[in-house]
């Protein structure tokens, strides 16, 4: 039976935090929560802001989406996006993260083989993973008036083990 609990967006979200924290643009120390003793990842599904982000202080932080596109004739092949806002009271901290995604999303099948070198399922190979878009300096009027910038990272993939029928295992 299909685990379907861990979505490619978690991946692709997982493999920018470790290559944000191997790069040096975010600090991992920044991120510990004392009220869960632990160490918390800044990406946050859209739900779940409000309720989280006392923990997170004045730190960087990122709230995600994850958007599923319609399968052609290659049903094999699957696409979707993630779009995710960084939070930030600092432009430069913003304009920095823009451009690292710049550089670490932009190889198409290169990048996309990089992200299944650290996959967290054996679920998925990843086909293409790039950025589609980035803005930076959007003022966030409903988050204590800090800054954002807007990442998109499309990215297409399939499912492993796929069955004759097209369905995963």
């Amino acid at each position: 039976m299909t685990d379907y609990t861990i979505s490619p967006a978690y991946e692709i979200i997982n493999y920018a935090w470790t290559k944000l924290k191997s790069a040096g643009v975010l600090d991992v120390s920044n991120y510990y929560s004392e009220s869960l003793n632990q160490t918390i990842m800044p990406f946050l599904p859209v739900q779940e802001q409000p309720e989280v982000n006392l923990d997170l202080g004045e730190n960087t932080f990122f709230v995600y989406e994850y958007v599923v596109r319609p399968t052609d004739a290659d049903f094999w092949r699957k696409s979707g996006q993630v779009i995710m806002y960084a939070y930030d009271n600092d432009f430069n901290k913003l304009a920095e993260i823009v451009e690292f995604f710049s550089d670490e999303f932009n190889r198409f099948d290169g990048t996309a083989a990089d992200v299944n070198r650290g996959l967290l399922s054996s679920k998925f190979a990843f086909l293409t993973v790039t950025l589609g878009s980035a803005t930076v300096d959007r003022t966030a009027y409903d988050d204590d008036g800090r800054m954002s910038a807007e990442i998109i990272i499309d990215f297409e993939f399939t499912r492993l083990s796929t069955q004759a029928s097209g369905r995963a295992d």
